[in-house]
């Protein structure tokens, strides 16, 4: 018998409405009760979406949504890759797919306490540390986790610098700046910092594809949302000078806005 190689946690307003391992397979999703993946939920139709499960690889395909299928806000033709991390979404439904770490259900194998955070996948690196998407198994969600480079890590100085930041963060308490959940030192004693993990884009990229003259782009960000956004920004960085803060890295690259329109810095 296969042994599962993914983990799929399907939510509808912060209710788990399906959770369980998959083996390598194909599976129907759908509110109807036929379908291997149930999803009793009026906006699922009841044929909506297949998931195809490799040892090694992911995709979902629309079959038949009445509204569609989603991944990370984008509506998807055909078949589509997908990673662990990414989200599916299909109406009010959102589905993830976590990494199963096979040890822990490997018989013989002495019971050890896993790392509160797993990591999916890189997301940026600076100078000060690396920035990865990584699952919290605790609170069951993503979340950004901030853990600080090898080189940072050797630096008595730069590594006391790297938990001031968190700190400094964590005195903010705004809507438009990401917030702080957590502070800690990983297995391999690197200090990390947990941060709510915003799904979208970045300024940057926005102002790219307008200066491209990307149709989408341009007509979902006219002046007036544009300065709005200014004003979200200009909001964030006053409430940081406020506590005598200075964002010294202020660029549209660490401008985040995300897919319900929230601009967080």
């Amino acid at each position: 018998m296969a042994e599962p190689v993914i983990q799929l946690v399907a939510r509808k307003d912060d209710q788990v409405l399906a959770n369980f391992g998959l083996e390598p397979g194909d599976y129907l999703i759908g509110r109807d009760p036929a379908c291997p993946i149930t999803l009793d939920s009026p906006e699922v139709s009841r044929k909506h979406a297949q998931l195809h499960v490799a040892q090694d690889n992911f995709s979902i395909e629309d079959v038949g949504g009445r509204f569609g299928t989603q991944l990370d806000g984008r509506q998807i033709v055909g078949a589509v890759a997908i990673q662990p991390g990414q989200t599916i979404t299909l109406g009010r439904t959102s589905i993830e797919l976590h990494p199963i770490d096979p040890t822990l259900a490997e018989p013989g194998v002495p019971a050890t306490q896993p790392e509160r955070y797993e990591r999916v996948r890189q997301l940026a690196k600076g100078g000060m540390g690396e920035v990865h998407l990584a699952f919290d198994h605790q609170l069951q969600r993503h979340v950004a986790l901030k853990v600080m480079t090898p080189k940072v890590a050797a630096s008595p100085e730069l590594s006391a610098r790297f938990t001031q930041e968190a700190i400094v963060l964590g005195r903010l308490d705004h809507p438009h700046i990401v917030p702080i959940h957590d502070l800690g030192t990983d297995a391999q004693g690197h200090n990390y910092y947990a941060m709510k993990f915003v799904r979208g884009t970045t300024l940057k990229e926005v102002l790219t594809g307008l200066r491209k003259g990307q149709s989408k782009i341009v007509d979902r960000y006219p002046l007036a949302r544009l300065l709005e956004i200014f004003q979200k920004i200009c909001d964030a960085v006053g409430n940081a000078h406020s506590k005598g803060i200075i964002h010294r890295d202020l660029k549209p690259a660490n401008i985040m806005i995300g897919e319900f329109g929230e601009v967080m810095v």
